[in-house]
């Protein structure tokens, strides 16, 4: 009441906790990483959907996706079944950030990387763009 009192928030509710980041810290893996400044330079993003066997982990395509040296980051956005895919398949749709640290990327370095992406995609896991 007292704090309340003095940021005057007598009609709002309040609430105080606190959080040991040593603690957090020490199980989060993603702690472990080492930390990279934000780049000046702009990501370009693309969507990709893929058809991939049913038996293949969402998380291998998206290991291989993120394996790409101009891959900064990879968002898994919809995992469908049914309709136009095939039985014994799936549909996986990422959303993919390309960046470079040190320029723009060009449009023809994102497709070639997208390209390249694609032939590992088949042959690591039989994946295919997915249609319409």
């Amino acid at each position: 009441p007292v704090v309340r009192g003095a940021f005057d928030l007598e009609e709002q509710p309040v609430t105080i906790f606190e959080l040991d980041l040593h603690q957090i810290l020490a199980v989060s893996e993603r702690a472990r990483r080492e930390f990279k400044p934000l780049s000046r330079f702009p990501a370009a993003i693309r969507d990709l959907a893929l058809v991939v066997p049913s038996d293949v982990p969402a998380g291998r395509v998206q290991d291989i996706l993120t394996s790409h040296r101009l891959v900064e980051h990879v968002e898994l956005f919809d995992v469908y079944t049914g309709g136009t895919v095939p039985e014994g398949f799936k549909s996986l749709a990422f959303h993919l950030y390309f960046q470079a640290g040190d320029r723009t990327l060009t449009a023809e370095e994102v497709n070639r990387s997208l390209e390249g992406l694609m032939r590992t995609l088949e042959r690591e896991t039989g994946a295919q763009l997915r249609a319409g």
